[in-house]
């Protein structure tokens, strides 16, 4: 009687057994290869975040010269429209002329 408790007990132990084994080694096999892709994760979240930095100095810059340009167009458009009101108040603004010359009346000595 004793044997025939033992037996099926043996066979019941290695197939735990073996189902175990498989289970731990497959779950070592599988951390190898997630490993590798964490470090691959962490590789492409660094190029990101250097990406990103850099398109957040480019787009400062940006701000900075379009609001140069802003300034500049709005101090154009200023002086603009003050040389419009002079001319609408009869106040034309005088050019200096460089005084011309004659081809016949050239008095170099």
């Amino acid at each position: 009687m004793r044997r025939q408790g033992f037996l099926p007990g043996l066979i019941v132990g290695l197939a735990i057994g073996l189902a175990a084994g498989l289970v731990v080694a497959l779950q070592f096999e599988s951390s190898t290869g997630d490993a590798a892709r964490v470090q691959d994760l962490t590789a492409r979240l660094d190029r990101a975040e250097r990406d990103k930095a850099a398109l957040n100095r480019q787009l400062d810059e940006f701000r900075v010269t379009a609001e140069r340009m802003t300034k500049s167009f709005s101090d154009l458009e200023r002086r603009f429209k003050a040389l419009e009101d002079d001319v609408h108040h009869g106040e034309v603004p005088t050019i200096a002329a460089a005084p011309s010359q004659t081809p016949g009346n050239d008095s170099t000595p």
